[in-house]
Order: structure tokens, then C-alpha cells, then sequence
């Protein structure tokens, strides 16, 4: 039982940073900014992270939306 209230705790913490971390996340994973960067043939670090945050959810389910989704750190607030 100690267990599992002190992993709900590290993932409400996490959750919660990531939602103070949203603004800084938003401008780095901008749509407009990868696809202008596409376009001149230059892959951008937003490309990769989005490349990543989708390839992990495939592979590891809720990681992302269970524990560091900024969204869920608004309803968690």
C-alpha cells in the first residue's frame, strides 16, 4: 500500500512539472517550426521529440499520458 501512494506521488510531481514545463514544450514541439525546417531538408530537435513521444507511446502505452502529459497536470491542479 506505502508503495503504490508513494508512486501516485512521483507521478502527480512529474505530471505537475510538466505542466509548469508546457510553455517551453510548446514552443520546442511547434508544428510551424518543424514543418519549416522540414522544408528546407534540416530535421529539428521538435521533430525528434515528437518522433519520440510517438514511437514510446506506441511501444510503452500510458507512459506519456499517465505520467508527464501536461494536460493531465491541469487536472491534476
Amino acid at each position: 500500500m506505502k508503495n503504490l501512494i508513494n508512486n501516485q506521488r512521483i507521478r502527480t510531481a512529474l505530471i505537475i512539472f510538466s505542466f509548469v514545463l508546457l510553455p517551453a514544450m510548446f514552443a520546442y514541439i511547434s508544428c510551424p517550426i518543424i514543418i519549416q525546417g522540414a522544408s528546407k531538408g534540416i530535421v529539428t530537435g521538435g521533430l525528434i521529440v515528437f518522433t519520440l513521444l510517438f514511437v514510446s507511446s506506441l511501444f510503452l502505452g500510458r507512459l506519456w499520458c499517465g505520467w508527464l502529459c501536461p494536460a493531465g497536470g491541469l487536472q491534476e491542479i
